[in-house]
């Protein structure tokens, strides 16, 4: 270093304000500390569910049950967001399984069965493995400005995953591939931003930065999270 053999890296971190709901304010009361990896928004108690309102870059309220919600910086992207978002095996034979019983008796169908039920089997480890490898393709830059988003454990009742709420046009699962269709808009579990704000309808919210610093959400209050 002495030499200067030693190059900088820009990296953002979350800067966190809390203001009241309505406020007029654009910011509020900004808090002293920065997350360089993540913001986690979420009850203290972990055995209680989070009932949060997240509105994304000035966007509607969507309104989340959840175990919490993950933000995260480019340099965070790659920590614990990442190991939330991990598909398992068993997820992906779980998807596989849905599609035969949905598609009936049509080539789709036959297929995937052919599939689960041929001596050799079906290698679910390398389908997770490669969804997985094309999630991380979606991973923030240190040096990106956005933040990427996470709902930890979506708790959704039955009528909001019912036929026709979704329809899928695309590869990109982080960038707005859900067609939104006659039943509704239907809240992105993951989605890249640059400014969130959130508030919480439980009873014990706290935004958690980098993990060792705590701040409690109110009822009444929200936070602004950007870069």
């Amino acid at each position: 270093m002495e030499a200067g053999d030693f190059e900088w890296q820009k990296r953002h971190r979350v800067q966190v304000s809390l203001r009241s709901i309505g406020s007029d304010s654009k910011r509020g009361r900004i808090l002293r500390h920065c997350a360089l990896n993540e913001v986690f928004v979420g009850e203290r108690d972990p055995c209680r569910a989070s009932v949060l309102k997240v509105s994304c870059d000035g966007g509607k309220w969507d309104r989340h049950k959840c175990s919490g919600l993950i933000v995260a910086t480019g340099t965070g992207s790659s920590a614990w967001i990442k190991e939330a978002s991990t598909v398992t095996p068993q997820d992906c034979v779980d998807v596989l399984r849905g599609l035969v019983s949905l598609h009936g008796d049509d080539a789709v169908s036959r297929d995937i069965h052919k599939i689960l039920t041929s001596p050799d089997g079906l290698d679910a480890g390398a389908v997770a493995s490669e969804t997985n490898m094309r999630l991380a393709e979606d991973r923030l830059a240190p040096e990106d400005h956005r933040l990427q988003m996470l709902v930890r454990e979506p708790i959704l009742p039955s009528g909001d995953i019912s036929a026709g709420s979704c329809i899928w046009k695309g590869f990109d699962a982080l960038h707005a591939d859900i067609e939104e269709v006659e039943s509704g808009h239907h809240p992105s579990r993951r989605s890249l931003v640059r400014r969130l704000v959130v508030s919480s309808v439980g009873s014990d919210a706290q935004l958690v930065l980098d993990g060792r610093v705590w701040v409690p959400l109110e009822r009444g209050m929200e936070a602004v999270l950007e870069t």
